[in-house]
């Protein structure tokens, strides 16, 4: 596996959450497709991608248990850069990293995306 150059990166400022019924889970899910839109698509076409996601959630949230698991953080991202058009299915991501930070500042996602080759 090789990773190549960074093709993209985002960072959403604000609460991150998981919970697709709350209505924390929309204003995030919206800021993230907001930075997802000003990506080219021709950035992405016809290639496969790893994935580095870091989260910093504020302490109280990070040491609680809840919907804050990795996996529910990796879903959301992949499907929203799905909706606005980056990807055409979740498949194309072959590598993926998420690290979750505690915090007493504010919460916000980096996302960087690289392309991947075998």
């Amino acid at each position: 596996m090789k990773l190549e150059h960074i093709l993209f990166e985002v960072t959403v400022e604000g609460r991150v959450s998981t919970r697709s019924s709350g209505r924390h889970y929309a204003i995030w899910r919206d800021q993230l497709e907001y930075q997802l839109q000003l990506i080219p698509l021709n950035l992405t076409r016809h290639k496969m991608f790893a994935l580095r996601i870091q989260v910093w959630i504020e302490n109280k949230r990070f040491w609680s248990k809840g919907r804050l698991d990795w996996d529910n953080i990796v879903k959301p991202t992949q499907d929203s850069m799905q909706r606005v058009g980056l990807i055409s299915n979740d498949s194309v991501i072959c590598d993926a990293h998420v690290t979750k930070y505690p915090t007493d500042y504010g919460e916000r996602m980096i996302l960087t995306v690289q392309e991947w080759q075998p």
